[in-house]
């Protein structure tokens, strides 16, 4: 049985969201963070833990991320 790969997207990168982000792709099997979103992003984090989108936004627009 093939499993499939979780895609979740991350609203908010600060202290918490990234502990959240990297204890995702710590303990998820076949979890994949495909983007971010906040207005203060860490863009060093982002390309260190592998988040291939990212939005900068001055408002964080949830919906972006779901598509």
């Amino acid at each position: 049985m093939e499993k499939k790969k979780v895609v979740l997207g991350l609203i908010g990168a600060g202290r918490i969201g990234k502990m959240h982000g990297e204890n995702i792709l710590a303990h998820v099997p076949n979890a994949f963070l495909k983007s971010v979103a906040d207005p203060k992003l860490d863009e060093s984090w982002a390309e260190r833990v592998g988040i291939p989108e990212r939005l900068n936004p001055s408002g964080v627009d949830y919906e972006w991320l779901l598509q």
